[in-house]
């Protein structure tokens, strides 16, 4: 279905819980509204045409401007500030897609082969922790 927008138009080609592809259409001189994203990236890929996206960085006080042309793309962080605008007719794709999962791990240490996890649970009385043990135990 097409939705019209101000700006041009837009059309959701694929909505699920993890990711949102909508085809745009942006006219020339065309700027959607200044606005954040709380949980979703939000990606431009332009098909065809010149567009400009704007955005405000969280993490230092600046405004980022990247110009993007055909099959060039660029991603917005989860909360940054932000807004396009058409240099010229545009065709693009605009991705939204959560955070991603696989970078949510903190290591405390590296996973390891235990030959004995028995004696290594022993010497944490007796020798210390378990990682000394364990070393102790490899060399």
């Amino acid at each position: 279905m097409k939705y019209g927008k101000i700006w041009g138009a837009t059309r959701p080609l694929l909505q699920t819980p993890f990711v949102e592809v909508h085809h745009i259409e942006i006219s020339k001189d065309g700027q959607c509204s200044y606005h954040q994203h709380l949980h979703k990236w939000n990606m431009f890929y332009v098909i065809k045409g010149n567009l400009e996206i704007r955005v405000t960085k969280n993490k230092y006080a600046l405004e980022d401007i990247t110009y993007l042309t055909d099959g060039e793309y660029t991603t917005v962080s989860p909360t940054e500030k932000h807004y396009f605008k058409a240099v010229s007719d545009v065709e693009a794709l605009e991705i939204y897609y959560p955070e991603p999962l696989s970078e949510d791990i903190l290591r405390e240490n590296v996973g390891r082969i235990v030959k004995d996890s028995y004696s290594l649970g022993k010497a944490k009385s007796s020798r210390g922790s378990l990682e000394e043990a364990y070393t102790k135990e490899m060399k």
